[in-house]
């Protein structure tokens, strides 16, 4: 159900205030008064610059590639043992905080039916419709404009860029169906010991341990279907880039440093095939691993 008040423009539902620049819309003066103080486009989680960036690299870098693979993988699985084989591809899911629709696209293109996009950067949603996404909403999860309204919302890569993490999970429980096959699915970066340049200049504001994200997940009234570290591979890497990267040095850096380029091709490639090899391996381990890059959760309404 909508509780918040909407406009449409170019095929994007807007939630939050409309861009300053933006003529079309007559009666912004009406929009603004009944819109939450907090919410507004100055309260952005993301450095814009990063969307373009974003683009350019999720098509191609193993990071990305896998990413989303190890995502489908697990929630598909908690997904089937909820709805069965016949209908898990049927539910009504909110991919939030979605940047430009990669996991959605992916998601799509292996045959789910219903699926909205939600991003507070309107520039994420117009590239999100070049993938084809129609449902696109631009809305914050400090100010959420339905409840009660979907069977499964994915959050991947976005509570650790807001500061009240508990408000933002609060709310997405809110915007779910209230019944216990309800899922909220989300991912984060992990330790942190690994804490770097790259997470001050994306503007991430903590990485998580498993029991860290699990009891924030318990104090919200959420039940914790799985939780799994992935990218354990990357690791080692990933704490080398943490010594000879600090966040200190994030001032230093430009805003190229944003940019996810992708390793040369070979490289690329390899760490592609590293990444889809502990893909595969990860399920067959009944505790999986206690450390990893980044962290997957998937929780249940009760």
């Amino acid at each position: 159900m909508q509780i918040k008040p909407s406009y449409i423009q170019n095929g994007i539902v807007f939630f939050a205030p409309p861009p300053l620049d933006n003529p079309s819309f007559s009666n912004i003066d009406s929009y603004n008064s009944q819109i939450s103080p907090h919410t507004s486009y100055s309260n952005t989680h993301f450095p814009l610059e990063g969307m373009d960036m974003l683009y350019l690299a999720e098509k191609v870098h193993f990071w990305h590639r896998s990413r989303v693979e190890f995502i489908y993988q697990q929630v598909s699985k908690q997904l089937v043992r909820l709805y069965g084989k016949e209908h898990f591809k049927q539910q009504y899911i909110l991919d939030v905080g979605a940047g430009t629709g990669s996991v959605t696209r992916y998601f799509l293109s292996q045959g789910f039916e219903d699926m909205a996009l939600g991003e507070i950067h309107s520039q994420g949603l117009e590239y999100a419709k070049t993938y084809g996404i129609s449902k696109l909403f631009c809305m914050d999860l400090l100010d959420v404009p339905f409840e009660d309204e979907f069977d499964c919302i994915f959050a991947f890569d976005v509570i650790e860029h807001i500061e009240n993490d508990k408000e933002a999970i609060i709310n997405m429980k809110k915007m779910l169906k209230n019944n216990a096959k309800s899922l909220l699915c989300v991912s984060v970066p992990a330790h942190q010991w690994l804490w770097n340049a790259h997470d001050v200049l994306v503007h991430h504001k903590r990485r998580y341990t498993k029991g860290k994200l699990m009891n924030l997940f318990k104090e919200c009234g959420l039940y914790i279907e799985m939780a799994q570290y992935f990218f354990v591979a990357l690791t080692p890497l990933l704490f080398a880039r943490a010594l000879l990267s600090p966040a200190k040095k994030a001032q230093k850096l430009s805003k190229e440093a944003l940019r996810d380029v992708p390793p040369p091709k070979i490289l690329n490639s390899a760490l592609l095939g590293l990444c889809r090899l502990e893909n595969a391996l990860l399920p067959l381990l009944p505790f999986g691993m206690p450390f990893g890059g980044s962290l997957l959760l998937v929780a249940r309404k009760v």
